[in-house]
């Protein structure tokens, strides 16, 4: 997974439809806590599960940033030769 990245991720909706959303990563960061925060062994192993942070451009145009990695997949890979 890199920045400009096609993905999606399945949400559920009020009328419990799934429903496919598509974006771009914009940002990808570290899945980590910050420095000065006491962090439980218990949330260490969420942060293990989700996996990086992910800033993702919806197709509607929002920035939902530091999404969890763990829950979009790849649609198609961003080709750093392409111009």
């Amino acid at each position: 997974m890199q920045v400009g990245d096609i993905v999606r991720t399945r949400l559920m909706n009020d009328y419990e439809h799934r429903k496919d959303l598509i974006g771009v990563i914009v940002g990808i960061r570290a899945g980590t806590w910050p420095k000065d925060w006491e962090v439980a062994d218990q949330q260490k192993m969420w942060e293990m599960s989700l996996g990086r942070r992910v800033d993702v451009m919806w197709a509607g145009g929002g920035i939902i940033e530091n999404f969890p990695e763990q829950m979009i997949e790849v649609v198609k890979e961003h080709d750093n030769e392409s111009r």
